[in-house]
């Protein structure tokens, strides 16, 4: 039993001997590599930069990966755009709500209007309808542009123009009416009758249309030469129920033909003017249908000059 003990005594000391053996020489070559300069890493030096070359690594790949699926992934978002002034949706104002009386199709103008025996300015006017007033619509013209409706000063019925009227109700229900025919007429300037420094201008007119002419009227304006050769003005109305026969001169005012049939020619001269020989002459000259400028009358306005 004591030799086991000796012996296991003399292998401790062994294994003291070898580990400070094996410390001392490696203080003796950390001494003489320092003497050396030569630049020692620890492991906790390499290990750290080790680790901080690998985040920046990662954190390089990272934002890479992140734009990468930006880009290809996800739009970008449209900046966001104020509105111009063309585009803002203005604010309606409110208008004026019309409701017809039940059963009926009315009608309303804005100003005070005509209402003519047809459907146009041509035709005589038998009333007048006034800002806001109502009348019921009967029917209407075949191009749409006229109703006929109740008078509103008159017994009747009467035409009034669809550019002031405002209808209210369902019109395209309503029948259609076929208007009066038109006078129709030609009407030329025949030759001057002059005499004592005054004349009488004569024009031929021929009944084209299916209504009969009874009434004329005529407004001449031009120029003459007084005494003093100065240049005035002159202005004169002629108007009747009756026509000539011819443009005879020696019978100017002794007409005979109460009115021109289709077909029909007749005469008229105007009224008496001083000389207007040479100037430029206007004619306004208005014919109807029935006696005193009444019925159906057609208005036309010629230009010459006088010779």
């Amino acid at each position: 039993m004591l030799s086991v003990e000796i012996n296991q005594r003399n292998k401790n000391y062994k294994r003291s001997a070898v580990k400070w053996g094996l410390c001392l020489l490696l203080v003796t070559l950390l001494a003489l590599l320092s003497a050396c300069d030569i630049p020692v890493s620890t492991p906790e030096e390499v290990d750290q930069g080790s680790i901080v070359e690998t985040k920046v690594a990662q954190t390089v790949a990272a934002q890479s990966a992140e734009e990468k699926e930006l880009n290809t992934n996800t739009p970008l978002p449209s900046p966001s755009q104020t509105p111009t002034e063309a585009e803002v949706t203005p604010t309606k104002k409110p208008t004026l709500t019309l409701t017809p009386t039940m059963g009926k199709v009315v009608v309303y103008v804005g100003g005070n209007t005509f209402c003519r025996e047809g459907p146009g300015t041509i035709y005589q006017e038998v009333g007048v309808m006034n800002t806001d007033q109502e009348s019921e619509i009967i029917a209407k013209d075949p191009t749409g542009m006229f109703w006929y409706i109740v008078n509103p000063d008159y017994p009747g019925n009467c035409w009034i123009g669809g550019k002031y009227a405002t209808p209210v109700g369902p019109t395209s229900n309503l029948p259609v009416f076929t208007p009066p025919p038109k006078p129709s007429y030609s009407f030329d300037f025949q030759r001057s009758d002059c005499g004592a420094g005054h004349c009488h201008l004569w024009f031929k007119i021929i009944n084209t249309g299916s209504i009969n002419l009874e009434s004329i009227s005529t407004t001449v304006k031009t120029k003459y030469r007084d005494a003093s050769d100065v240049v005035q003005d002159q202005e004169v109305t002629e108007s009747a129920d009756a026509f000539f026969n011819s443009g005879n001169p020696l019978d100017p005012l002794n007409p005979s033909k109460a009115k021109i049939t289709t077909g029909q020619t007749a005469y008229w001269h105007s009224g008496r003017l001083r000389n207007p020989l040479d100037f430029n002459v206007e004619v306004t000259v208005t014919v109807c249908s029935q006696d005193g400028m009444a019925g159906l009358c057609v208005k036309r306005v010629i230009n010459f000059t006088a010779e």
